[in-house]
């Protein structure tokens, strides 16, 4: 639902007008943030709404940011204290220029110590990203920015956070940050606590927010100190052409990830969606015909019955797993024999049972009265029975009698609320 916003008709008094100016000139900008970030920074091929591709979830489809943009004040939108016009680091101004990168140092230890722009990668009572310190900064090109304070200049033990927003607002539900992080994967300046961001795509001349902030830790870790900023722009690489696989000279193009392909095999953009390349980010289907996302990348969709395993050519298509059944694994239906049990509607295809194992839920013959197996592997007893251990193996009884439990749950039956059972010769357990 559009935020309400303040607006005056065209024949305000003049002194109405210069106020509005006032408070205005030199602000942060004020509609949502629209752009997705994890802890470790955002996918290398997720688009913002910052640029002109697709919207990921919770975007606006304006994408109007910053005071360019001439965006009214929103009504229900307080101003955090970290976007005050006086605290608010307009890095283009402050930072200077080395060749590529532009840098900054300066301290939060004047800075509130409670948190007006929660970060989304620390979300804990004690690490929830205290003394912020918003900075502004209007990039030169349009594409993806490196964002770091893992530098020799930065306090050995300032435990950082960084986050960067399209606005200078706390997120809404739904909403989602250009990028956050909390702890750098790998320090090149030994500052393991501190952080580096990738953002998403950002837009020429459109201002984002990058806030530093600190985690509340125990000595010697500090949440306050000096911090060594560098804010990188990434030129963007045509599908094609050589790129930089760790994402730090260059970056691809939206819908293009950095893979090594061809012959001699070298890094290149390469669209996705295709054949083992990545999964396309926030786009519908995420691959290409006849494929399946799997663990990140578009792999071929195996039919049900085929083998599957580490060394098969493909995945187990939507709707199927891959299971251990007759000595082999093998992409199975789930609700099938063997299979998963379903989540929704009947469990189980006829003649089958639901059974809990150590395993999980998994659809097993259902046997009425006689032999079976008490660990659920083979089969399992109909409704109303439970598979006692026995010399020989298990046996199906009736729940509730000496031999078979009144609540069923253990391995050879249905699952529910309580898990005891029948150990070998009767004796009970769980």
């Amino acid at each position: 639902m559009p935020l309400p916003t303040t607006r005056r008709p065209p024949m305000a008094s003049l002194s109405a007008a210069v106020t509005l100016g006032a408070l205005l000139v030199g602000c942060p900008s004020t509609s949502p943030p629209d752009a997705g970030g994890e802890d470790t920074g955002v996918p290398f091929d997720a688009p913002s709404a910052m640029d002109a591709g697709p919207l990921p979830d919770g975007a606006r489809p304006d994408g109007a940011t910053g005071l360019d943009a001439g965006r009214d004040v929103p009504l229900d939108r307080p101003r955090p204290a970290a976007c005050l016009v006086t605290a608010v680091v307009d890095l283009n101004a402050r930072g200077a220029a080395d060749g590529g990168v532009l840098r900054y140092t300066a301290d939060n230890r004047a800075a509130s110590r409670t948190p007006s722009l929660p970060p989304t990668c620390v979300q804990s009572e004690i690490n929830e990203g205290q003394y912020q310190v918003a900075h502004r900064y209007v990039p030169r090109i349009s594409g993806r920015v490196r964002v770091s304070v893992d530098d020799p200049g930065t306090d050995a033990d300032f435990d950082t956070v960084l986050s960067a927003q399209a606005e200078c607002f706390a997120l809404l539900p739904g909403e989602r940050p250009i990028g956050c992080n909390n702890n750098v994967a790998r320090s090149a300046a030994m500052r393991p606590r501190a952080s580096e961001m990738l953002t998403a795509r950002v837009t020429m001349g459109v201002a984002f927010f990058i806030i530093v902030s600190g985690n509340f830790g125990e000595d010697p870790i500090v949440p306050q100190g000096t911090y060594a900023l560098t804010v990188t722009e990434l030129p963007e690489v045509a599908v094609g052409a050589a790129c930089d696989p760790e994402v730090r000279a260059n970056a691809c193009a939206v819908g293009s990830s950095c893979l090594s392909t061809g012959t001699p095999a070298m890094p290149r953009c390469v669209a996705d969606g295709a054949l083992d390349t990545r999964c396309r980010v926030d786009e519908d289907p995420d691959c290409d015909a006849g494929l399946r996302c799997a663990a990140g990348f578009c792999r071929t969709a195996l039919p049900d019955g085929a083998p599957c395993g580490p060394d098969a050519r493909g995945v187990c298509g939507e709707g199927s797993v891959c299971q251990w059944l007759d000595g082999a694994n093998t992409c199975l239906r789930t609700g099938t024999r063997g299979a998963d049990c379903r989540d929704e509607g009947s469990p189980c295809d006829a003649g089958l049972a639901c059974v809990h194992t150590r395993f999980g839920d998994s659809c097993r013959a259902a046997v009425a009265g006689g032999a079976c197996d008490p660990w659920g592997i083979r089969d399992a007893c109909a409704a109303g029975q439970a598979c006692a251990f026995a010399a020989t193996g298990g046996t199906c009884v009736a729940r509730g009698s000496r031999h078979g439990d009144s609540d069923s749950g253990s391995p050879g039956q249905a699952p529910s609320r309580r898990k005891p059972g029948w150990g070998p010769g009767g004796a009970e357990f769980g």
